[in-house]
């Protein structure tokens, strides 16, 4: 994986690679920041498992992307717990940040 920067806990769902996060403080004027990024997800690798750190595996995700024929994976916990979904890429040329955008909450 010589063109790739990781990021996230080691004992991640997917395996170990770009993660965005929800929570950020804001200024102190109340403003806070998002960065909005261009992502290509290319041919995605679906995986609704409740435990995908068992099945199939956080290195089976991995190496789906970084040697196998996928880009990213898609971990659908919306289907398999009911929250979210979430599209990890190994590679950070994958991921282009685009703007920051300032708002507040008020």
């Amino acid at each position: 994986m010589p063109n790739s920067t990781t990021s996230g806990p080691p004992k991640a769902y997917h395996g170990v690679g770009l993660v965005t996060l929800r929570y950020v403080k804001g200024d102190s004027k109340g403003w806070y920041p998002m960065i909005l990024c261009r992502v290509t997800l290319g041919r995605i690798y679906y995986c609704a498992n409740q435990d995908p750190t068992k099945d199939p595996g956080r290195d089976k995700l991995e190496s789906a992307c970084t040697t196998g024929g996928y880009h990213c994976v898609l971990g659908d916990r919306l289907k398999a717990r009911g929250t979210y979904r979430e599209y990890v890429v190994y590679d950070h040329f994958q991921v282009y940040p685009q703007f920051i955008v300032w708002y507040s909450r008020t």
